[in-house]
C-alpha cells in the first residue's frame, strides 16, 4: 500500500517546489505544500497509533492564521528546505521509511541538499531532516534519554531490519515449512514475511481457500507489484451513503490498490489512482472518528448530569424520610390543647389520653421541660405547617426530577442511536424524538436542562426579534445582531455584564454575544466559533481571514451621540479567523 502511494506521489510531486509547511500545534502531523491543482495538501503522519503518507483537500489559507504558526520543527523546516525543490520520492525496499530528497541553494548560490526522512513505524513513528552526509539536522520526536548534542552530530541510522523473510525470494518449500506450525496463514504472514501488514496478510489467507498456500501468495505479490493497479474502497453500503455510525475500518471500510477476495459482500468503489482512493477513505475515517468523539463527549456530559439528579434524586428522598408523618405534629397539639386539664408531665414528656384512639390509652408526647403545654402545643403546629410545605415542595420536586431524569435516559439511549451528525444535531435541539413521558416542557427546554444549563438562562423557545441564533460545540449559545439598531438592543439590553461580546476590528458588521450565565470561563473552541460568525456577518466577509476583537460585555460602552451599534471598548482581546458559519443555527 505504502509503495503504491510513494510511486504516485514521486510521479506527482517530482521537480516541484515545496511552498508553506505547517505542523498542527500538539500533534505529530506535518503538511506540506507543494501547490498541487483544487488546493490539495501533502500529510505526513507520525501519531503512533495511526502513521501515514496521504493527500488532503484543503488548502494554506482554510487553515488560516494557524498554518503560520511554527513549532521548532517547522521552524527549522521552513529555513532549511522551504522553496526547496523535490529531486526524489523514494521508499525502502518493503520497509515503513520515505525518502524525500530536497535541493536548495546556500549564500554563495551553491547547491545544497537535505532529505526529510519519514518513518511511518507505528509506535516509533518519527519525521527527520538530515543532511547531504545524512547527519542529523532536526526531528519531530526526540527520545526521552536522547542527548540533544550527541543526535545531532550523529549520522542517521535507518531502522533494523525486522528477522523476516523475503516473499520474493522464499521458495515454496520454505513456505510450507512455515505453515506446519498450526498458526492461521494471516499470522505466519504477518509475523514472519517482510512487508505484510494485517490486510494482505489476511487476503493471501482468503486466496489459499482455492488455491495453495504459496500460490495464494504468489498471486497477491504479482497484483500489487507485476500488474495495473486497481485502486479501490470496499464499504457495506455505497461510499456516498455511509454513515460515520456503520464505520468499521478494515472490516466494513476498506482501501486497496488491488481487487481482494476477503471483501466479498463488500460494495467496491472504484478509483483511477491509489491517491485519489486513500483520500476519501482517510477522509471518511475522519468524519466517522470525530463522529465518535462527539458521541462520547455528549454522552459522559449527559451522564454526568443524569447522575448529579439521581444524588440529588436521593437527597430529597432522604429529606422526605426526615420530614416523617407531618400529620402527627397536628395530632400532638391537638391532644395537649384537648388534654390541658387532666395532662401529667414527666420532665422532657407530656402524658396524655389519646382521643382519636377508641380505646383511650395514655401515650407520651417529648415537649421542652421548660415551655408551657400551651407553647409546646403552638411549636407542633408550627412543625406541622413547616412539614407539611416542605413534604408537599419536595414531592413535586421529586416528580419534575423524575421526568427529567427519565428525559436524560432518553437522550443517552438517543445518542447511542444517532447514526450521523445530523442525529446528533437533532439531539442538541432537542428534535431527537423523545417518548412521551418527558414532562410538560419541550424537549429543546429538556436538553437544556439536561446538560446543566441554569434554568434562568435556557434557550428562550421563541424567536428573538433582530437576533440569529447558533450553538457552540461547547453548548454556549451565541447570538448575532441583524442591523445596528439589532446590535444596540443586543449588546446593551439582551447581553449581561459576564457575556463575551464579539466584532470584527476594522470591518463594520454585525455584534455578536457568547451567553455566560454561569460566569465561568467561555471554552477557546466556542470564542473561535463565534468570531467566525462576527467575521461572516461583516464586510470582511469575503476575506481569507480576519481580526475580531472579543471581551467581556461590561467592557462595550455606546458613544454618545453615535449612530446605533458603535460602541468604545475598555479592553480587549484579538483572534484570526476564517469567515464561516461553523456554529450550529438554530433558527
Amino acid at each position: 500500500m505504502l509503495q503504491a502511494i510513494t510511486d504516485e506521489l514521486a510521479q506527482l510531486l517530482a521537480g516541484r517546489a515545496l511552498g508553506r509547511i505547517y505542523q498542527p500545534s500538539g500533534s505529530a502531523d506535518l503538511i506540506l505544500d507543494f501547490r498541487l491543482r483544487n488546493e490539495r495538501l501533502l500529510l505526513i503522519s507520525a501519531e503512533p497509533t495511526d502513521p501515514r503518507l496521504h493527500l488532503i483537500s484543503t488548502s494554506m489559507k482554510s487553515l488560516g492564521a494557524a498554518s503560520r504558526s511554527s513549532s521548532a520543527f517547522a521552524g527549522i523546516l521552513r529555513k532549511r528546505i522551504g522553496g526547496g525543490l523535490l529531486l526524489a520520492l523514494k521508499k525502502e525496499p518493503l520497509e515503513r521509511v520515505i525518502r524525500f530528497v530536497f535541493q536548495t541553494y546556500g549564500a554563495a548560490g551553491e547547491p545544497i541538499t537535505f532529505t526529510l526522512i519519514a518513518e511511518l513505524l507505528g509506535r516509533s513513528a518519527n519525521i527527520l531532516l538530515v543532511d547531504q552526509d545524512d547527519r542529523i539536522v532536526w526531528s519531530l520526536k526526540w527520545g526521552k534519554r536522547e542527548n540533544l548534542a550527541e543526535v545531532l552530530a550523529s549520522r542517521y541510522q535507518p531502522p533494523q531490519a525486522e528477522d523476516k523473510l523475503d516473499p520474493f525470494t522464499i521458495s515454496e518449500a520454505d513456505f510450507e515449512r512455515l505453515l506446519s506450525s498450526g498458526e492461521p496463514i494471516s499470522k505466519i504472514v504477518q509475523l514472519r514475511l517482510l512487508g505484510f501488514g494485517p490486510l494482505f496478510a489476511r487476503e493471501v489467507q482468503s486466496r489459499a481457500i482455492n488455491r495453495s498456500p504459496a500460490a495464494a501468495l504468489r498471486s497477491v505479490l504479482e497484483d500489487l507489484f507485476e500488474r495495473p493497479l486497481t485502486p479501490v474502497i470496499y464499504s457495506a453500503s455505497p461510499l456516498d451513503e455511509i454513515l460515520p455510525a456503520q464505520v468499521e475500518p478494515n472490516k466494513n471500510l476498506i482501501v486497496s490498490p488491488i481487487k481482494l477476495e476477503q471483501a466479498a459482500g463488500l460494495q467496491a468503489t472504484r478509483f483511477d489512482s491509489i491517491l485519489n482512493a486513500v483520500e476519501v477513505y482517510q477522509a471518511t475515517l475522519a468524519r466517522a472518528r470525530a463522529f465518535n468523539q462527539e458521541v462520547r463527549r455528549l454522552k459522559t456530559e449527559l451522564k454526568l448530569n443524569l447522575d448529579r439528579r439521581q444524588k440529588l434524586r436521593a437527597n430529597l428522598e432522604d429529606d422526605l424520610r426526615r420530614l416523617g408523618d407531618f400529620e402527627k405534629y397536628r395530632k400532638f397539639g391537638e391532644l395537649i390543647l384537648a388534654n390541658l386539664v387532666n395532662l401529667e408531665r414527666d420532665g422532657d414528656l407530656l402524658r396524655v389520653v389519646d382521643l382519636y384512639d377508641p380505646a383511650q390509652p395514655v401515650i407520651e408526647i417529648p415537649a421542652d421541660s421548660q415551655a408551657t403545654p400551651k407553647k409546646v402545643a403552638e411549636g407542633y403546629f408550627k412543625l406541622y405547617q413547616k412539614s407539611r410545605r416542605g413534604t408537599a415542595a419536595i414531592t413535586k420536586r421529586l416528580s419534575a426530577l423524575e421526568q427529567e431524569i427519565q428525559s436524560i435516559s432518553n437522550l443517552l439511549s438517543a445518542a447511542g442511536k444517532a447514526l450521523d451528525e445530523e442525529g446528533l444535531n437533532r439531539i442538541r435541539i432537542g428534535e431527537c424524538g423523545v417518548p412521551s413521558g418527558s414532562g410538560r416542557r419541550g424537549d429543546k427546554e429538556l436538553f437544556q436542562s439536561a446538560i446543566g444549563e441554569p434554568r434562568a438562562d435556557k434557550i428562550k423557545r421563541e424567536r428573538l426579534k433582530g437576533v440569529r441564533r447558533y450553538l457552540s460545540s461547547d453548548n454556549y449559545q451565541i447570538l448575532v445582531g441583524r442591523s445596528g439598531q439589532d446590535n444596540d438592543n443586543l449588546t446593551f439590553k439582551l447581553a449581561s455584564a459576564n457575556d463575551v461580546w464579539l466584532h470584527a476590528a476594522d470591518y463594520p458588521g454585525s455584534h455578536v454575544i457568547i451567553r455566560n450565565p454561569k460566569k465561568q470561563p467561555v471554552p477557546h473552541r466556542s470564542i473561535i466559533e463565534a468570531a467566525e460568525l462576527a467575521a461572516f456577518f461583516s464586510q470582511a466577509k469575503n476575506e481569507a481571514e480576519a481580526v475580531v476583537n472579543y471581551t467581556e460585555r461590561k467592557y462595550v460602552s455606546k458613544i454618545k451621540g453615535a449612530a446605533p451599534g458603535l460602541v468604545r471598548l475598555a479592553s480587549f482581546k484579538s483572534v484570526t479567523v476564517v469567515p464561516q458559519e461553523r456554529a450550529i443555527r438554530q433558527d
